[in-house]
């Protein structure tokens, strides 16, 4: 009886040092949270250094009270004077989202690929197409430096009204800074005031969706940057 006690026991013991062996953290566990912070970070900033988002913009004053500012910053293979007309021809019912070639031709959905002189006249007080709930109405034309827009609720013919009216709490600066002859940096910043409630889950998922577009831009600035100079070449 003794020895049957023992052997249990002693089966027991080598049971649980083989739990302890075979114990391994999931990688969800790893995984999960870094997935977490990483879209936190880049809700809020990506290519900008800390010192950055404390810098006063223009256009900061338009939502005084934001809670929500999103800051990226990348470098563009192009001179100022070559990038500045990209910029201004993008948009709904214009120029299109400059995607690279091998997303357009997935989407089937193919932005103009040179300068058109059509969209090269924006100025403040003009109204553009958005791709949200509202339009974008310019506040700031600076070239070849600035573009400031705010954001405005789309027009309700129900209730009379024949232009956008009602700010919907969002600004969009890109900003254009020199570096050499053919390099470009871009500022973007956009600020926007959202209800508590929404912050935890439309800041990261937002802010995960502004970061993926942003580059997807970029990408496709850059592919547009380096045919218009072989052509010039």
């Amino acid at each position: 009886m003794i020895v049957v006690l023992a052997n249990k026991a002693e089966a027991r013991e080598m049971a649980k040092q083989d739990e302890k062996k075979t114990f391994k953290i999931s990688p969800r566990l790893i995984i999960i949270p870094v997935l977490l912070i990483g879209s936190l970070w880049i809700s809020r900033r990506s290519g900008v250094a800390s010192s950055d988002l404390k810098r006063k913009l223009p256009g900061d004053d338009i939502v005084a009270h934001s809670n929500w500012t999103i800051d990226r910053s990348v470098v563009l293979n192009g001179s100022i004077d070559e990038v500045w007309p990209w910029i201004q021809q993008l948009g709904k019912r214009r120029a299109g989202w400059h995607a690279p070639s091998w997303m357009e031709n997935i989407l089937k959905s193919y932005a103009i690929r040179k300068i058109d002189t059509t969209y090269q006249q924006v100025k403040v007080g003009d109204y553009l197409d958005d791709w949200g709930t509202g339009v974008q109405h310019v506040v700031q034309v600076q070239c070849p430096h600035i573009l400031l827009i705010e954001c405005i609720r789309k027009i309700n013919p129900k209730k009379g009204e024949t232009k956008p009216i009602r700010p919907m709490d969002i600004s969009i600066l890109t900003m254009l800074k020199p570096i050499d002859s053919n390099h470009t940096k871009i500022i973007f910043r956009w600020r926007s005031h959202i209800a508590w409630y929404h912050y935890p889950v439309v800041r990261p998922l937002g802010g995960t969706f502004d970061y993926t577009t942003f580059k997807i831009m970029i990408a496709g600035l850059n592919e547009r940057l380096a045919a218009e100079q072989l052509q010039k070449d």
